[in-house]
């Protein structure tokens, strides 16, 4: 059972992030605002877990072509579009490490 919060309880932002993802979900051009406001998060996300500038450029954009690609199947539950991008992100470091062997990196993630 998911929890949500009435429509008049919800913070403008969060309707306006709503309406964007709408948007975007109908016309891909419009990703670019979802983009934008997103990225600084997801790039800081990945870049203190994996340490390594040059890989944290290359997994957020995987990132950000992840979720583009699979934007017609994000539904939305009332939290932020940035948890799902988090996920992804989360999920493409540790494929990453797993392709690397790094399981102590694979450790930290899961905890």
């Amino acid at each position: 059972m998911v929890l949500r919060a009435p429509a008049s309880k919800r913070s403008p932002e969060q309707a306006e992030e709503r309406l964007l993802v709408e948007a975007a979900q109908k016309d891909p051009a419009r990703f670019a605002e979802l983009y934008e406001i997103n990225f600084e998060r997801v790039y800081g996300f990945i870049a203190r877990r994996v340490g390594d500038r040059d890989a944290a450029e290359d997994l957020t954009s995987e990132v950000f072509h992840k979720a583009l690609a699979n934007l017609r199947r994000f539904e939305w539950r009332d939290v932020p579009f940035v948890a799902w991008l988090l996920r992804i992100a989360a999920n493409a470091i540790a494929d990453r490490a797993q392709r690397r062997g790094e399981s102590w990196l694979l450790r930290i993630l899961r905890s």
